[in-house]
C-alpha cells in the first residue's frame, strides 16, 4: 500500500530521486514498526497511540515538497527524517524515549540511505534544530 502511495508521490520529483522511492518506503516501514513495538501506551504515556495513520501522514507531508528542492539523496533522507520526527517524535515526552527514537530514526536512515555523516546536524535528543528568532 505505501509503495503505491510513494510511487504516486514521487511522480513529480526529479528522475534522479525516483530511484529512492523504495528507500523511503523501507525506512518508513522500519521506523513505524520500531515505534509501534517500543513506544506502547501505558497509564503514564496514554498519548503514545501510534498507528499506520501516522505513517500515512509522513507520506502525505512529504508529498507537499516542491520537486526542485530535492536534488540529492541526502535531501530526501533529511525530509523523511524531519517528517518522521514531526509526526512521531513530537508526541514523545519522556527524555529516554525521545533519545531512543532519535537513535532509532538515525539508524534507520543510515541503513536505508547509506549516508553516515549527514544526520549529525539532527543528532541531539531534542530533535531537529529550530530557527532562532531575531538577529
Amino acid at each position: 500500500m505505501f509503495s503505491q502511495l510513494t510511487q504516486l508521490m514521487v511522480a513529480n520529483w526529479p528522475s534522479a530521486i525516483l530511484m529512492y522511492a523504495t528507500n523511503i518506503v523501507g525506512a518508513l516501514m522500519d521506523i513505524s514498526l520500531k515505534v509501534f513495538e517500543h513506544l506502547k501506551p501505558t497509564p503514564m504515556k496514554a498519548h503514545y497511540t501510534f498507528s499506520w495513520r501516522d505513517t500515512r501522514k509522513v507520506l502525505m507531508a512529504m508529498q507537499m515538497i516542491e520537486s526542485n528542492s530535492l536534488k540529492k539523496q541526502v535531501n530526501v533522507m533529511k525530509l523523511l527524517y524531519h517528517e518522521c520526527y514531526r509526526n512521531f517524535g513530537d508526541r514523545i515526552l519522556m527524555v529516554h524515549d525521545r533519545k531512543w527514537f532519535t537513535e532509532a530514526l538515525k539508524e534507520v536512515c543510515k541503513e536505508h540511505f547509506y549516508i553516515v555523516d549527514e544526520l549529525e546536524v539532527f543528532g541531539s535528543t531534542e530533535g531537529p534544530k529550530k530557527a532562532s528568532k531575531g538577529g
